[in-house]
């Protein structure tokens, strides 16, 4: 089958530059938004799922997620930190189907997220970043 722009096949490692941008974006959004608004109602969240104190857990998962998205937007450390926000996406994927009122996202987009995250584990950090390929 022969491709209709065959001269865009050259841009092929700009797609990992955009995805792990947005991607990165969406994190650290996330994360900052769990720190500074919705720190009471995660913390009162975290220790009814019995992790306690909730307020220590609320601080290392936006932390977590916060440094996962900024190294994917430099293209530090792409799979390393792809592989880390699959496992955060994994474990808010699972609290998304026991306790669907409390998570914000919709449970598809949680599984964009996570093909998104898959395909930069495989495909690397494209375009414009510290991740040198061997």
């Amino acid at each position: 089958m022969l491709n209709l722009f065959p001269e865009l096949l050259a841009w092929g490692l700009l797609a990992p530059l955009l995805l792990r941008i947005v991607v990165g974006l969406i994190f650290v959004s996330y994360g900052w938004n769990i720190l500074r608004r919705d720190r009471e109602t995660a913390s009162a969240f975290c220790e009814s799922l019995g992790c306690k104190p909730g307020t220590t857990y609320v601080w290392v998962w936006g932390l977590l997620q916060i440094a996962g998205g900024l190294l994917l937007i430099i293209g530090l450390y792409t799979q390393g930190a792809a592989l880390g926000l699959m496992a955060l996406t994994g474990i808010l994927a699972s609290l998304k189907r026991k306790h669907p009122e409390r998570i914000p996202f919709e449970r598809r987009f949680l599984d964009l997220l996570l093909v998104v995250l898959v395909s930069l584990l495989f495909s690397g950090a494209g375009l414009f970043a510290f991740d040198i390929p061997l």
